[in-house]
């Protein structure tokens, strides 16, 4: 995505068996830069000047890093968010999926867990079933075109 949109054709993917041995190249300088996702570690390795964040692929600045750009400052659509959720089996009853929802949007109002999802480089949302589904819905719907261009075939 970030070729595609950035029109950077000289930059190549290199894989690595995790971050940590990515992490490590880059801190040393052996590769120049590398896409990562934004933890408390990455976070302090940026306040420390050992990495440097340059921008943050969501769509807009995260709340811990709020001096770093988002990539859509300057390149429509670059996006690619991590998202987490909470997820049960099809046919769960839906007095236990409001029940787990109502806990979990508790949770993620406030406090503590919430300060330190935000610390650690989340933007946490309370999101009922529906609002996740419409979320998930239009990422599928965002990405889909970029998938078909580069060749990937869908069942």
């Amino acid at each position: 995505m970030f070729k595609q949109l950035s029109e950077s054709r000289d930059v190549h993917h290199v894989p690595y068996r995790g971050a940590g041995p990515g992490i490590s190249d880059l801190v040393s300088g052996h590769i120049p830069m590398m896409m990562l996702n934004i933890t408390n570690q990455v976070i302090e390795l940026h306040r420390a000047n050992k990495i440097r964040i340059v921008t943050v692929l969501s769509p807009k600045r995260l709340s811990a890093l709020p001096d770093v750009p988002a990539a859509t400052e300057t390149v429509a659509g670059l996006v690619a968010v991590l998202f987490t959720g909470l997820f049960m089996p099809a046919g769960t009853p839906n007095e236990i999926v409001e029940r787990v929802a109502q806990a979990s949007g508790e949770a993620m109002s406030g406090g503590d867990f919430r300060q330190k999802l935000i610390e650690m480089g989340f933007d946490p949302l309370g999101d009922t079933p529906a609002e996740a589904q419409r979320f998930i819905d239009a990422e599928r719907e965002r990405l889909l075109p970029l998938v078909r261009s580069i060749g990937f075939k869908l069942d």
